[in-house]
């Protein structure tokens, strides 16, 4: 996979609107950002590789240090590869503030990741679930699931940030019979690093989105 090196300065903020975080131990750290339509950064660099999921449409001016710069822009929802990299600085160019989640990624991946197992999302349910890309850090799902759909059986092995670009309303089975309800609003991130095997059933009136990062 080439890389996409979308750089938002999340580590070098100069003001934000809020910050959230998530998770931050030894593996990863998961935070969303807010920050205004006249952000910009000062000279820093990335150390370590991220991925960045922008809830809005928008772009950036990336100035590296020997003057070079590169516009780049992203669509509302889109989660992109950032790896680290020397440095620069960047001038946001968006018409609205801009709500980013950030996957900071602290530990390299394994060598050789365990078996994801038959009852992995995207053997059994490729038609709500796809990867947008993958390496040996993370793998990166799309999710949608439209009204009144279900998603059979299935199990999360890996820790994962969920970020909601929908509101949802689900109804999950356990292989036990238990059932919970869950709603999320559009912009909500969830972490989870316990193993869980369900069934879903979405019982809100839309078109669920969402984006999964799963840890390698």
């Amino acid at each position: 996979m080439r890389p996409i090196l979308f750089l938002f300065a999340l580590s070098a903020l100069a003001a934000v609107q809020s910050i959230e975080t998530f998770v931050d131990d030894a593996r990863v750290r998961v935070i969303k950002v807010t920050v205004p339509v006249d952000h910009a950064t000062g000279m820093h660099e990335h150390k370590i590789n991220r991925v960045m999921l922008y809830l809005q449409e928008g772009g950036q001016k990336v100035i590296h240090a020997d003057g070079r710069e590169v516009i780049q822009r992203w669509a509302a929802g889109q989660p992109l590869w950032s790896p680290a990299v020397g440095m620069h600085r960047v001038a946001l160019i968006a018409d609205e503030p801009q709500s980013i989640v950030e996957i900071e990624l602290n530990q390299p991946g394994p060598a050789d990741p365990p078996d994801l197992g038959p009852l992995d999302p995207l053997a059994v349910d490729p038609g709500h679930y796809r990867v947008i890309f993958e390496n040996d850090q993370v793998r990166v799902i799309h999710v949608e699931i439209g009204p009144g759909e279900s998603a059979p059986m299935h199990e999360h092995l890996r820790a994962r940030a969920v970020t909601y670009l929908t509101a949802a309303h689900f109804e999950a089975t356990l292989e036990d019979g238990r059932t919970a309800i869950s709603h999320q609003k559009a912009g909500d991130v969830v972490w989870s690093d316990s193993p869980i095997r369900h069934r879903e059933i979405n019982r809100g009136s839309n078109v669920f989105k969402g984006v999964v990062v799963e840890l390698k």
